[in-house]
């Protein structure tokens, strides 16, 4: 009855208004709940962080839908297929460490962005104390100190290489570029599997 192209975007305009509120939902409970970056402004770039997020996986699991024959082969595929965006995504280790044959996957890694987004948001000029375990003794001319080696988050963020809001925008933007990119190979897919069909049900 309706041409794929129009299908596909009456799919994607009628699933955008849950898209959109259960970010909000989720981010309304978990933020003030956790003990955030307790600002107005860190709320909503953490907001518009998830939202980026939830786009871009969600635009992968259409992909992943259009891409498989059926909804039980998806099933089965698509944590094999997410597994390596999450191993890349930065939160197990540092990417500066991966060898350069792998360290590609972290440029397509919605993990590795919205992680990028979330914590450049959330560590940036927080301030630091350290417990009495925590302090370092650092030998000095008038004897020995007890320092704290970290006392800002903007001191963290620089040892992962990041810097706030450049990685930020960085992140958010890059994700909501991989969902666009997502849903128009998905929907170059979705075209190949009707024209399939098609040719099937006239054979």
């Amino acid at each position: 009855m309706y041409s794929v192209v129009n299908y596909y975007l009456g799919k994607f305009l009628s699933a955008l208004p849950l898209d959109i509120f259960f970010p909000i939902v989720f981010s309304l409970m978990m933020y003030w709940m956790v003990g955030l970056h307790s600002s107005a402004a860190s709320f909503f770039l953490f907001l518009l962080a998830v939202f980026s997020l939830v786009m871009c996986a969600t635009s992968l699991g259409l992909l992943l839908g259009c891409m498989l024959p059926n909804a039980e082969v998806a099933v089965s595929i698509a944590p094999i297929a997410i597994i390596p965006f999450m191993l890349f995504g930065g939160f197990f280790a540092k990417l500066n460490n991966i060898g350069d044959w792998l360290s590609w996957i972290q440029y397509i890694s919605l993990f590795k962005w919205g992680f990028q987004a979330l914590i450049t948001n959330e560590l940036h000029d927080m301030p630091f104390t350290c417990t009495d375990s925590e302090f370092v003794s650092v030998t000095t001319p008038t004897g020995i100190l007890k320092v704290c080696p970290i006392t800002n988050g903007n001191t963290a963020l620089e040892a992962l290489g990041l810097s706030f809001p450049d990685d930020y925008w960085m992140g958010v933007g890059i994700n909501f570029a991989l969902c666009v990119f997502f849903r128009i190979i998905a929907l170059l897919f979705l075209i190949y599997q009707t024209k399939r069909a098609l040719k099937k049900t006239q054979t």
